[in-house]
C-alpha cells in the first residue's frame, strides 16, 4: 500500500477516515451498494481514464473492466480484489478490518497502462451504510512524486485548508441527511453540484494561496445558504461542493453571483467561473446519492461550454450517455467479432475519370447483418479517447488487404488512412505504419496518413516531427477538412503535405453568403497552388459541383457523383479493369485554370479595357415578376443599337419588351441562376426593338444577392440575330430544295 495511505489509515479514527480520504488527491471514487448490486461514481478524474456507465450494475462494471480495462497480467488480482461475490467476506477477514487495497494496472485515455493502488473500505464502523463499500483508485507515479516533494499541496495543508473552512458535512453525513430530507415532500428539493471551472489553472495564475482563500470563500457562501434555507452543504474535495436546498431561482442566482464576485475579487484574470449542476428531486424514495450523481454528471457536462454555467439534469441527456457507455461497450465486443471491417471510396482524376487512390472508411456490420452508421459511433469512440483502438484495427485489416491485392496480380493504388489526433500524440504513428508495412511486406508509396487539419493547430511541433517521420519512411501525408480549422499560410509552410483534402461540404453556402463563399473558395484553392501541394476535393455529389470546381481548377475529387464507398472486393474489380487506374496517384498539375481575378487589377487596367475585357454586360434587379436594367455599360449599349435616351426608358420592366413566348422563358432562366449561383443559367431571346424589329440576344447570368427586397442578377450578352436570320434563311432553303 502507499505509504501515506498506510499513514492516513493508521493514524485516523475508523469513523473519521472516510472524512479525511475526502481531501486526498485520487482519480477515481465509487460507491458500491452490494445488496442491490449498484454502484455511482463519485468522482472521475477528467481525460485521464475511461469509466463506462454500463446499466449501472456492478457486475456488469465489474466484467467490463476485468476484460477491457486493465492489463492482462494484473486480470487475476483485478478478480480476486474488486470480485463482488464475496468481497464483504474479505472485507470482514482483512486486516485493518474492512480494508483491501492492491496495485493494479489500468488502461488510460491515452493508450498507456498506468499503475494505479484500488483502496476498498467498507463497513458500519467506518460511518458506511451497510453492504456499502467505496472504492478508490490513486495514481502510484502522481503519489510517490508527492511523497518526495514534488508537489507542493502536502496531507498537511490539506487538513489546514479543511479547518479553516466552516463546519461542512461529510459526504457520508449529507447523504444520509439528505435522504431523510428528501421524504419532506412539502418542499421541493433540488441537489446542486459546484464546481470551479479551470481551477488548475486559476491556481497557477494566482498562486497556492488565493486557489485556498477561493476554497475557503466558497465554503462560507455555500455554508451561508444552507443556513438560511434549512438546506445541507457538504465539501467533497478539491474544488467540489454539494449542496441540497429548497428550489428558488433566485436563491440559486444570488449565489451564483456570490460565487462569480469571489472569484473576481482574487483574480483580474478572466475565464474563471462557478459551475452548477442542479437536479430536481421528483421521487423521494430514489437515493440521494443518484440525485446526486445527476447533479454532477450534469455539472460535468457544461464545464467546456462557453456561455452556460448553469444547467438543470435532463434525463433525455442522461440516457445519451448511457447510451454511449452501452456503444462503447458493444464496440469492444464489435472488435473481437469482426464486426469492424472497411469500404474504399475511389478517388478520381476528372480529366480522364480514371481512379488515382481510394479512402479506406470503417463500417460496423453487425450480426444481424445490419450497418451501424460512422457518424453514429466515430464521435462516441472520439469523445472516450477509445478512436485509437479503432484506427489501430483498420489500418491492420488495410494493410493486410493491400498485400491481398499484390498476391492476386492486381496493382493496387494509393489507399488513404485516417490517423486522429490522439494517435499522434499517444502513439509513434510512423514506426506502427512501418511495422505493418515490414509485416505485410507493403510498399510505403501505396499508403497515405490522412490527419485532420484541427489536428496540426493543437501541437504544430509533434504533428511537424509526426508527418517528417511518416515522410522519411516512404509514406505519403495528407491534411484532410482542409479550412474548417484555423490554418494559415505560414502553418503549411512549416508542415510539409503531400496532398490537401477539401471538403465539398465548405461550399454549401449559407443564403445571402454564396458570393463571399465564392471568393473564399477560389481564395483558399489559389493559396494551396501557391504552395504546389496537390488538391483533392471530397464529398462532391452533383455535375453542377463538378462544373464549378473544374473552371476553379480542380483535378481530383471524391464523392458520390463518381463513386459511392464500396466493399473491398468491389473495389478491387473495379481497378482489376485495363485502363481503368492512374499510375500517377494524385500529382501536382502544372497547366493550371487561368484565374481571371489575378489579372483584374484596378493599379494596373483602366475601367474601359476592363470593359472591353468583359464586353455587354448589364445588372439586372428582380422582384416578383418584374425586372429593371440598374446598370449596364456601353459595349451592352452599343450592342442593342439604341441610344442612351431610348434605353433610359426602356431599362424599366423589360420584361415588357421580349416576344411573349420568351418571357416565361426568361423569368425560368433568372428562377435557374439563383438555385444554381455558382453556375449561373443561360437563355436565348428575342427583344422587340423600338422600330418593331426582332433583336436576339443570348443572356448568361448569375445570381448575386437579395437587396432592398430585390433578387440582383449579373449578365453577359451576346448579339445572336445574324446568326438566328441566317438559320432561319438556311432552313428555308432546305425545305424550299425539298418540295
Amino acid at each position: 500500500m502507499l505509504s501515506f495511505l498506510s499513514d492516513l489509515i493508521s493514524r485516523t479514527p475508523p469513523e473519521k477516515l472516510i472524512q479525511r480520504l475526502v481531501h486526498t488527491a485520487y482519480d477515481e471514487l465509487m460507491v458500491i451498494d452490494l445488496k442491490s448490486d449498484r454502484f455511482e461514481g463519485r468522482y472521475h478524474a477528467d481525460g485521464k481514464f475511461f469509466t463506462p456507465v454500463i446499466d449501472n450494475h456492478y457486475s456488469s462494471l465489474f466484467e467490463y473492466s476485468s476484460s477491457h480495462m486493465v492489463h492482462p497480467e494484473d486480470r487475476e488480482a483485478h478478480r480476486a480484489l474488486m470480485n463482488p461475490a464475496d468481497m464483504e467476506e474479505r472485507l470482514a477477514r482483512a486486516w485493518p478490518r474492512g480494508i483491501l487495497s492492491g496495485v493494479i494496472r489500468y488502461v488510460a485515455l491515452d493508450g498507456t497502462w498506468r499503475e494505479m493502488e484500488a483502496l476498498l473500505i467498507g463497513g458500519t464502523g467506518y460511518a458506511l451504510p451497510e453492504h456499502t463499500v467505496q472504492f478508490y483508485l490513486f495514481d502510484v507515479r502522481d503519489m510517490r512524486s508527492r511523497e518526495e516533494g514534488m508537489h507542493t499541496e502536502t496531507t498537511a495543508s490539506t487538513r489546514r485548508l479543511r479547518d479553516m473552512m466552516p463546519d461542512l458535512l461529510s459526504e457520508a453525513v449529507f447523504f444520509t441527511m439528505a435522504q431523510e430530507k428528501m421524504h419532506n415532500t412539502e418542499t421541493q428539493w433540488c441537489m446542486i453540484a459546484i464546481d470551479i471551472k479551470h481551477f488548475k489553472l486559476f491556481k497557477d495564475l494566482n498562486g497556492r494561496v488565493k486557489g485556498e482563500q477561493l476554497l475557503i470563500r466558497f465554503a462560507e457562501r455555500i455554508h451561508e445558504v444552507a443556513e438560511q434555507t434549512d438546506g445541507l452543504a457538504c465539501y467533497r474535495g478539491q474544488d467540489d461542493y454539494s449542496l441540497m436546498i429548497p428550489f428558488d431561482q433566485p436563491v440559486i442566482d444570488r449565489l451564483f453571483s456570490s460565487l462569480r464576485h469571489e472569484i473576481d475579487t482574487l483574480s483580474a484574470a478572466s475565464g474563471f467561473f462557478p459551475i452548477f449542476g442542479i437536479a430536481m428531486i421528483l421521487d423521494p424514495d430514489e437515493s440521494a446519492m443518484d440525485q446526486f450523481n445527476h447533479a454532477a454528471l450534469t455539472a460535468e457536462e457544461i464545464k467546456d461550454d462557453l456561455q452556460c454555467h448553469v444547467r438543470i439534469y435532463d434525463p433525455d441527456v442522461h440516457e445519451r450517455h448511457v447510451e454511449e457507455f452501452k456503444l462503447l461497450s458493444d464496440f469492444q465486443a464489435a472488435l473481437k467479432n469482426g464486426e469492424i471491417t472497411f469500404h474504399i471510396q475511389p478517388q478520381v482524376n476528372v480529366e480522364t475519370g480514371r481512379i488515382v487512390g481510394g479512402e479506406a472508411l470503417t463500417r460496423w456490420k453487425r450480426a444481424d447483418g445490419t450497418f451501424l452508421s460512422p457518424n453514429v459511433f466515430v464521435p462516441v469512440l472520439e469523445k472516450y479517447g477509445i478512436i485509437t483502438d479503432l484506427d489501430t484495427h483498420l489500418w491492420e485489416q488495410v494493410f493486410s488487404w493491400l498485400r491481398h491485392l499484390t498476391d492476386s496480380g492486381i496493382q493496387p493504388v494509393p489507399v488513404s488512412l485516417n490517423v486522429s489526433r490522439m494517435c499522434i500524440f499517444s502513439m509513434d504513428v510512423p514506426a506502427a505504419f512501418s511495422s505493418l508495412a515490414e509485416k505485410y511486406g507493403v510498399d510505403p508509396a501505396l499508403v497515405k496518413a490522412e490527419i485532420t487539419e484541427t489536428a496540426y493547430v493543437e501541437d504544430e511541433g509533434q504533428i511537424r516531427a509526426a508527418v517528417a517521420e511518416l515522410q522519411r519512411r516512404g509514406f505519403l501525408v495528407m491534411m484532410d477538412d482542409f479550412g474548417s480549422g484555423y490554418s494559415s499560410l505560414g502553418m503549411l509552410r512549416t508542415v510539409n503535405v503531400d496532398v490537401i483534402k477539401l471538403d465539398a461540404q465548405f461550399l454549401r453556402f449559407s443564403i445571402g453568403e454564396e458570393q463571399k463563399g465564392i471568393h473564399i473558395l477560389e481564395s483558399i484553392i489559389n493559396m494551396i497552388k501557391s504552395l504546389s501541394i496537390p488538391l483533392i476535393v471530397e464529398g462532391v455529389d452533383s455535375p453542377a459541383l463538378v462544373h464549378y470546381l473544374k473552371d476553379v481548377g480542380c483535378h481530383y475529387m471524391q464523392g458520390f457523383h463518381y463513386y459511392r464507398p464500396m466493399p473491398s472486393e468491389q473495389f478491387e474489380a473495379l481497378i482489376a479493369l485495363p485502363g481503368n487506374t492512374d499510375p500517377h496517384g494524385i500529382a501536382l498539375m502544372h497547366h493550371e485554370q487561368l484565374h481571371i481575378r489575378e489579372f483584374l487589377d484596378s493599379n494596373i487596367y483602366s475601367d474601359a479595357m476592363l470593359n472591353n475585357i468583359l464586353g455587354p454586360v448589364a445588372f439586372y434587379a428582380r422582384k416578383d415578376d418584374n425586372v429593371d436594367i440598374v446598370r449596364f455599360n456601353s459595349q451592352f449599349l452599343h450592342l442593342i443599337t439604341i441610344g442612351a435616351d431610348v434605353m433610359e426608358e426602356r431599362r424599366f420592366g423589360i420584361q415588357g419588351f421580349f416576344y411573349p413566348d420568351d418571357r416565361p422563358k426568361f423569368f425560368d432562366m433568372l428562377t435557374a441562376a439563383e438555385k444554381d449561383p455558382i453556375n449561373g443559367a443561360e437563355g436565348l431571346f428575342r427583344i422587340y426593338l423600338p422600330d418593331g424589329g426582332i433583336f436576339w440576344m443570348h443572356l448568361r447570368v448569375y445570381y448575386l444577392r437579395e437587396e432592398n427586397g430585390r433578387q440582383l442578377f449579373y449578365g453577359s450578352a451576346r448579339d445572336m440575330t445574324e446568326i438566328m436570320v441566317l438559320r432561319s434563311r438556311m432552313s428555308r432553303l432546305e425545305k424550299d430544295s425539298g418540295n
